[in-house]
């Protein structure tokens, strides 16, 4: 069963911020593990994603899964590409009716950057078996917490703290177990969120799966 609210009611496990800031400078507090700010899309970018990977995949000996454009090391797979090259890609030539979705993810992108994180876009085309079962990140995220924001497919998928057994146990690579009649929420696309990787509870998710090119920034 599939929760479309942003929190479920009652629950304490997750807040929403009214800005980036507020996201950003947010602290965990041992119960709080996940804050939302509510964002709605301007446009649709499942064509933007499908263009962007299907050229760049071209790049590599062997066709990636997962894409990344970025400046940082926040990478955790050998598939990172110069944002430049999406810029230059997506804002020249034949390619200009990509240069207002581009300019969206722009502007989210730099605010990272500004904010002293190393923001990474992503586009995959599927998911190793871990990624794709209920996990927690690893620990060398930034302790402050993971941001993410979702432009294709629906948001993260993610289980409260009181629905997944033994969660304070949980660290990377471990196996989650869902309590009986749990129920799996999800986030919303286009919202942007931060989730505690590396203090507990930590913040048990999945992606969407579905057969479109996922877009993500994460920082």
């Amino acid at each position: 069963m599939i929760s479309s609210d942003y929190i479920p009611e009652g629950y304490e496990g997750a807040e929403l911020v009214g800005s980036r800031d507020e996201l950003l400078t947010a602290e965990f507090n041992g119960q709080v593990n996940l804050y939302i700010y509510p964002e709605i899309l301007p446009y649709d970018f499942t064509d933007f994603a499908n263009r962007i990977y299907n050229h760049f995949a071209g790049w590599w000996p062997t066709k990636k899964t997962m894409l990344e454009f970025g400046s940082g090391t926040e990478s955790d797979c050998s598939t990172s590409t110069d944002f430049r090259d999406l810029k230059f890609f997506c804002c020249t030539g034949k390619n200009q009716n990509l240069k207002s979705r581009f300019d969206f993810i722009n502007e989210n992108y730099q605010y990272l950057l500004g904010k002293d994180r190393q923001p990474v876009l992503r586009f995959v085309r599927d998911y190793d078996a871990r990624t794709k079962k209920l996990h927690v990140d690893g620990n060398s995220l930034n302790p402050d917490g993971r941001i993410m924001k979702t432009y294709t497919r629906t948001g993260t998928e993610w289980a409260r703290n009181d629905d997944v057994e033994n969660i304070s146990e949980i660290g990377p690579g471990d196996e989650v177990r869902l309590k009986e009649h749990a129920v799996i929420q999800k986030l919303p696309r286009g919202s942007m969120s931060k989730h505690a990787a590396t203090s507990s509870p930590r913040f048990v998710h999945r992606p969407k799966s579905t057969n479109l090119i996922h877009c993500i920034l994460v920082a």
